[in-house]
């Protein structure tokens, strides 16, 4: 539905999607670059261009979704799926990660963020996916939690609760080389 205004098409006029209302802006889709001949061979990612505002994000929920709240400065977005699964659309930019990622992933498909109660986003899995789209400008892919339709833009499980790491978290976290104490960094 939204793939012209994914890929930055010029004549794409922002579109009108009946999930918007007449109070919220027109939905901005951002624009992404697609790397060429080369970098397709040499496995290059899209690159953020612009990316999408609230009311993009807002309008490229997937279908059955059932919006619980959002934040009022248009940083998140909870909604529960259609199979009644707790999720959080967030931007990136915004998110703060609750350690300093390590220099190699692990390469697994979690993702784990909350809301603090000041409406701040806590990314606790899925810390290398955040900074890269918040400092890389990388388009991740959608079943890691990118959100093609809104660039700069994450989608991952919602946590509940606000709280510090675990036991076996932090035995992992010391295991790793990171410090379970150290205070959380900006993703960007």
């Amino acid at each position: 539905m939204h793939q012209a205004r994914v890929w930055g098409n010029e004549g794409d006029p922002g579109g009108c999607d009946e999930r918007v209302s007449a109070a919220t802006p027109t939905p901005d889709y951002g624009e992404v670059r697609f790397p060429g001949f080369v970098g397709r061979l040499l496995r290059r990612s899209a690159k953020i261009v612009r990316e999408a505002n609230f009311a993009a994000a807002l309008a490229t929920l997937p279908s059955g979704t059932t919006v619980e709240r959002t934040d009022s400065r248009g940083r998140w977005i909870a909604f529960r799926t259609a199979t009644g699964k707790p999720k959080i659309r967030f931007r990136a930019l915004e998110a703060w990660l609750a350690a300093e990622p390590t220099i190699l992933g692990q390469g697994s498909e979690d993702t784990a963020a909350t809301i603090r109660h000041d409406g701040i986003i806590f990314v606790y899995e899925g810390l290398h996916r955040t900074r890269a789209t918040a400092r890389e400008r990388v388009l991740v892919k959608e079943n890691v939690g990118g959100v093609w339709a809104a660039p700069g833009w994450l989608d991952f499980n919602l946590r509940d609760e606000f709280d510090p790491p675990t036991p076996s978290t932090r035995a992992i976290m010391n295991l790793f080389g990171e410090d379970p104490d150290a205070p959380p960094v900006p993703a960007r």
